[in-house]
């Protein structure tokens, strides 16, 4: 049988047209690594079977997986072209470098859209993983602490990223609020990070002192890095806690005082530590106790060295007698140094409480002055004399004496004078300048006169001396009190000898 010419061409067409189809194309390989500074990334496309021998194309694109399009690779949509009795095609992908550290990120390549009477074959997805070739050098964390008490502090340093090279960086301390060579000893060199090694520490050593201070700082810093970049935490802090307490400073929360007394005694502690010497400042403060009327107003810097505990302070009172309404001030703590704080009570409120002076002298009943002498006993007589005696002053002036028969029968004179001023009740301080009151003894034996006076300078013996006026009657024209003092012999018709006599005794008297 034979075929006709036509139909014969037609068989033979279809027959070519079957050869085509039977090409197939899939990807060279079904996954790819490639690091993210190498370039263009070749991916091959490969054709096969009886169909080669004709031109033919196939679609290839990327899809997101990790990656990003436009951040880690460049997109790729685009149609490979195959040439008759051509195999193999390839098309590079761009791969984006970054200065960022990340994990490995993956993306897809796939086939599409063979031409005509192709197919697609597996693979027919490719992943590839990029690789990251970045690394940096910083500290594990932006803060580090450590007790005071420990040798040293441990400060850590991590590679994060491509391990696969050696890096290093330099490391330095500095002062923060710590100080190099008292509160830690100064470091500083070169950190090495061998392939693969991710970790490196290093350590500062501390110096435990007995100082209260409070926690302190050190300041760390890394610079200088090769192999790598520079992390973000390139600088952290060092903070040295410290194991030293010195203590709450404090006083009782009140205190009372006789008001014949000459000082009210403060009590300051010092509790939870005593690891340093301390300072605080102290002050009184009026309230309805007057400084220089009630008592002397006090302040200053009282110190406790490392150790002490306690510590006392006298604030003077100005002694006074009666029945009136009690007085208060205020003593109070502040600025306290050297890491001590302030405890719970730092403000003591001192009362003042009046009460009659067991030795005070009625103002009511008869004239007389009574005393002792050196020992000896001395009586005035009724007519005892008083009178004013400071011109512009108003004060006033008492003297008594007495006649006598001493031995041999010899006439004996003794007499008492004070010079008070101004003219009030309660205690007058003494002295031989006439500036506070003068109190003088004198007696006199036949024609030879001794005369004892309140002593010169404040540090000679016997320089003290009060008159307390405990009452005045203005309408009789009365007045009442007690005194005590030291004198020394100021006068002699031979030589004054510097004699002390102690005086002591009480007396109401009219005065004019």
């Amino acid at each position: 049988m034979y075929l006709n010419k036509s139909l014969k061409i037609a068989l033979l067409s279809l027959v070519a047209a079957s050869t085509v189809s039977a090409a197939t194309f899939k990807l060279q390989r079904p996954a790819y690594s490639v690091w993210e500074n190498a370039g263009p990334l070749p991916v091959t496309v490969l054709r096969s079977g009886s169909g080669t021998n004709s031109a033919a194309s196939v679609d290839i694109f990327t899809t997101n997986g990790t990656a990003q399009a436009g951040l880690d690779y460049n997109s790729t949509v685009t149609t490979i072209n195959f040439n008759p009795g051509q195999l193999s095609a390839t098309v590079n992908i761009g791969i984006i470098d970054d200065t960022v550290i990340e994990p490995t990120r993956t993306f897809q390549v796939k086939l599409r859209n063979p031409s005509t009477g192709n197919t697609i074959a597996v693979p027919t997805v490719a992943t590839v993983s990029i690789l990251d070739d970045d690394s940096d050098i910083q500290f594990s964390s932006k803060s580090f602490t450590t007790m005071e008490a420990l040798k040293f502090a441990t400060i850590t340093i991590k590679r994060f990223g491509n391990l696969n090279t050696t890096g290093r960086v330099d490391f330095a301390t500095s002062d923060g609020s710590a100080t190099a060579g008292a509160d830690y000893f100064p470091t500083n060199g070169t950190i090495i990070f061998p392939p693969r090694i991710p970790v490196k520490t290093i350590q500062v050593r501390l110096i435990n002192d007995t100082i209260a201070e409070g926690s302190e700082t050190v300041n760390l810093t890394l610079s200088k890095v090769v192999g790598a970049t520079l992390g973000t935490n390139n600088t952290a802090t060092l903070t040295i806690l410290d194991n030293d307490t010195a203590g709450a400073i404090k006083l009782a929360a009140a205190v009372s005082v006789d008001s014949i007394k000459t000082n009210v005694v403060i009590t300051i502690s010092r509790t939870g530590g005593a690891a340093s010497g301390v300072t605080v400042h102290y002050a009184t403060v009026n309230g309805t106790a007057v400084a220089g009327a009630n008592y002397v107003a006090t302040s200053g810097t009282l110190t406790f060295p490392a150790g002490v505990v306690s510590a006392t302070l006298n604030v003077p009172i100005i002694p006074a007698s009666g029945t009136g309404a009690n007085k208060t001030f205020t003593f109070a703590l502040s600025n306290p140094t050297g890491g001590a704080t302030l405890g719970a009570v730092s403000q003591s409120v001192i009362t003042i409480v009046f009460k009659p002076d067991p030795n005070a002298v009625p103002i009511t009943g008869p004239v007389f002055m009574s005393a002792t002498v050196a020992g000896q006993a001395f009586n005035a007589p009724a007519n005892l004399v008083v009178g004013s005696t400071f011109a512009g002053n108003s004060g006033f002036q008492v003297v008594g004496y007495v006649h006598g028969i001493g031995a041999n029968y010899t006439p004996i004179i003794k007499s008492i004078l004070f010079d008070v001023f101004p003219f009030t009740t309660g205690t007058h301080q003494l002295d031989n300048s006439g500036t506070r009151g003068l109190m003088i003894y004198s007696q006199t034996i036949g024609s030879s006169g001794r005369v004892w006076t309140v002593a010169d300078g404040s540090a000679s013996v016997g320089s003290s001396g009060t008159v307390v006026v405990d009452g005045i009657d203005t309408v009789n024209k009365m007045i009442s009190g007690h005194f005590d003092f030291n004198a020394r012999e100021s006068s002699n018709a031979v030589a004054p000898n510097g004699t002390f006599i102690r005086v002591t005794g009480k007396f109401r008297c009219h005065y004019l």
